[in-house]
């Protein structure tokens, strides 16, 4: 059976299916393609070395979910893959579309940049988030079945959707100290998603997904210390951490200002530009050297003196 797929393609990540309307494949193809995608071998198709952590279906159909996509699901979701579906574009209840009424599964419904439900959306029990869907720049292609002319173009649909919030299990995994599992992600998505100012008439989810909350709950966090006018901190190892402003050994022992505006920022840009140094490492040492005796050098000195240590 080839399903009808109603929605353009855009380009999420790590790994994502979308098709024209008059394009598409059976649901063999689809469920083979979860299945190698994630990690598992599909005969006649060489050993995937790099499975994803996240697939995103930017596609659909009528009916109930088939048996044959369902087991390729769960097959994926077992192995540690997060799927992320279109919710569907016929405002009408996403129980009665597929993948969307797949078990296992993040289904997403469309919203329109004011934060409303786009009027196109489907919506329903079945819909777990929502993510802007109208007016989206993003990649083109003219292909059906081949590449064709590359581009760019706006587009709208739950297919424009979904792909946020792939991104945003793509970029939760990437902070996470260990990998979380899907349901671990779903939790994370949802509980984490912006309310909808205006709840909307038909249920689209918990909220609009919000990448920044959901990335703060997931990375590890670490707590930053003004310590003798150094911005400090522990790593995972218990070694003391400075953050440098501009890359000076000097900035380690002594900071211009010590205002919390000013340190919040300075925290954000050297961290970002990776000035941060761990005592005693070997970059440390190929640095500036060998960690002196002296008692009053911040190595030495910041962790038998945590009782002084002003939070950031």
């Amino acid at each position: 059976m080839r399903p009808a797929l109603r929605e353009p393609r855009s380009a999420p990540r790590s790994f994502r299916f979308a098709c024209w309307p008059d394009a598409g494949g059976t649901f063999a193809d689809i469920a083979d393609a979860i299945t190698w995608s994630s990690g598992r071998d599909v005969p006649g198709v060489p050993v995937n070395q790099n499975p994803v952590e996240v697939v995103n279906m930017s596609l659909g159909g009528g009916g109930a979910c088939p048996r044959v996509l369902q087991d390729a699901i769960d097959g994926a979701v077992g192995r540690g893959t997060t799927v992320v579906v279109a919710a569907g574009n016929d405002a009408m209840d996403a129980a009665e579309f597929q993948p969307a009424s797949c078990a296992n599964v993040i289904a997403v419904a469309a919203t329109n940049e004011d934060g409303s439900a786009a009027w196109f959306t489907n919506f329903g029990a079945s819909v777990d988030v929502a993510a802007p869907g109208t007016d989206i720049y993003s990649t083109l292609n003219t292909g059906l079945t081949t590449p064709g002319v590359a581009s760019y173009a706006a587009s709208s649909g739950t297919s424009m959707a979904a792909p946020h919030v792939g991104g945003v299990v793509a970029l939760a995994q990437s902070v996470a100290d260990v990998p979380r599992t899907p349901a671990q992600i779903e939790a994370l998505i949802k509980d984490n998603a912006t309310r909808f100012a205006v709840v909307p008439d038909d249920a689209i989810g918990s909220g609009i997904v919000n990448a920044e909350a959901v990335v703060n709950a997931v990375a590890p966090q670490r707590q930053w210390y003004l310590y003798r006018n150094t911005l400090l901190s522990l790593d995972g190892a218990g070694k003391a951490v400075c953050v440098t402003p501009l890359g000076r050994p000097a900035e380690c022992y002594q900071l211009p200002r010590t205002d919390r505006e000013y340190l919040r920022q300075l925290l954000a840009t050297a961290t970002a530009a990776g000035r941060t140094l761990a005592c005693g490492s070997q970059t440390y040492v190929d640095a500036w050297g060998a960690v002196t005796s002296d008692r009053n050098h911040w190595c030495n000195a910041f962790p038998r003196e945590r009782p002084a240590l002003q939070p950031l």
